[in-house]
């Protein structure tokens, strides 16, 4: 019943965590870059239970779009328990220093 945050939900590795979180019983809300996608896979997931799965849209660079982001899982789901940071961007310089 623990409410669990995975941002990065919607690629391959982020489902089948999903899937995983949500047969333990988990209320999860899946976040992606892509909402239709976070949607489609919070689906297949909740289809799972006995837990729960939420898909939600998130830019991580967005400092504005995390704060939606636990405003609506908390509005939603409760209070966030775990964080699950799955996401992932294919750059050039991916290893670079974020600006502050």
């Amino acid at each position: 019943g623990r409410v669990v945050v995975l941002i990065g939900g919607a690629g391959i590795l982020g489902a089948r965590m999903a899937g995983a979180l949500v047969r333990h019983g988990a209320r999860l809300a899946l976040a992606d870059v892509s909402l239709q996608r976070a949607t489609e896979v919070a689906a297949a997931a909740a289809a799972e239970g006995p837990g729960t799965a939420v898909g939600y849209g998130v830019d991580v660079r967005s400092v504005e779009s995390i704060a939606e982001l636990h405003a609506r899982t908390r509005a939603d789901l409760g209070d966030a328990e775990v964080l699950i940071n799955n996401a992932m961007t294919k750059t050039e310089n991916i290893f670079a220093p974020f600006p502050e």
